[in-house]
């Protein structure tokens, strides 16, 4: 029996349906949302969270930004209290390498995890996320399915990794974190370790799921056209609800194009009326640098008009 076919049979076990409820039509429910913030010191994290604020009309329930394991950042305290002051609840997304480093290709990190290397940065962590004393979300290893990260597809040395850092955080009594497992949708049925299921490290050390999706559009690349919410998410979706836990669209957005501020209006009607889905957060930003496309919201009238629209009837 093959490694992959023998974590495969695991997760079958760990992966059994729940009693989940259908998508059905329940529009006087109010969706929970958020929004990604780039990170670029305390200030500037804020303001530009301000200004998000203003140009959507109203106070998101998440914001999303992105840490390293670089000790001299450690735990964020002075951000997730800036989350606080504004009534928001931190979705802090680890990533497991050094900004530095991340260049590099360096397939160790989970295997350092593993081997005790960086007890004490976590260690570090946990105090400070208890000392902070309120609830926040802890999105580790974000798209652990994918083979774009140097802990990507790696299942078996994922979960260990996972259980090591989950126990730390408890044992070191950092009750209010909530473990999030944040795959990203499955996009290649060829590519095997792309299966969300292999990376679960079961329930007992999961709070909430996630998933992450975009659509790129015709523009981005070759392998790549537009794509509907349907045919980004509804696969994923439907996989990750076998599993009896909140689930959020942790990352979703949709490139430039005509159809752009229709693609959003389906994308939040079709999150409103699903009740396997319990909120989502837009990664509402462009870096025309990264060669990424433009997410933004105010990238043209119709799209933010859309957006402000939702927000108001989802108070």
């Amino acid at each position: 029996m093959s490694r992959l076919f023998y974590l495969f049979f695991l997760s079958l076990v760990v992966w059994a349906p729940a009693s989940v409820s259908a998508q059905t039509t329940n529009p006087a429910s109010k969706t929970s949302w958020g929004v990604y913030q780039i990170h670029w010191g305390v200030e500037r994290f804020e303001s530009g969270l301000i200004s998000q604020i203003k140009k959507l009309g109203a106070t998101p329930d998440y914001v999303l930004f992105f840490r390293d394991m670089d000790p001299d950042r450690g735990f964020p305290t002075k951000t997730v209290k800036v989350c606080k002051k504004h009534g928001i609840t931190p979705v802090i997304s680890q990533e497991i390498w050094k900004w530095s480093e991340r260049r590099s290709v360096n397939k160790n990190w989970l295997g350092r995890i593993n081997t005790g290397e960086t007890d004490e940065f976590w260690k570090q962590w946990a105090r400070a996320a208890k000392a902070f004393d309120s609830e926040l979300i802890f999105r580790f290893g974000f798209e652990m399915n994918g083979d774009w990260f140097a802990w990507g597809q790696q299942p078996k040395e994922f979960i260990k990794a996972w259980k090591r850092v989950h126990k730390i955080m408890r044992d070191e009594g950092a009750a209010k974190v909530k473990f999030m497992f944040s795959p990203n949708v499955e996009w290649d049925i060829n590519n095997r370790e792309s299966a969300i299921e292999l990376y679960y490290p079961g329930d007992e050390f999961v709070d909430l799921l996630a998933l992450d999706g975009y659509n790129f559009g015709d523009k981005h690349s070759k392998w790549h056209s537009w794509s509907s919410y349907k045919a980004v998410f509804e696969k994923s979706i439907k996989k990750m609800s076998k599993v009896n836990k909140p689930l959020i669209l942790a990352e979703i957005g949709c490139a430039d194009g005509s159809a752009k501020s229709e693609w959003v209006k389906v994308f939040l009607e079709s999150v409103r009326k699903d009740e396997r889905v319990s909120g989502f957060i837009y990664f509402n930003h462009f870096d025309p640098n990264k060669g990424e496309p433009n997410w933004l919201l105010d990238s043209d009238p119709k799209t933010l008009k859309v957006f402000q629209g939702f927000l108001k009837k989802n108070r």
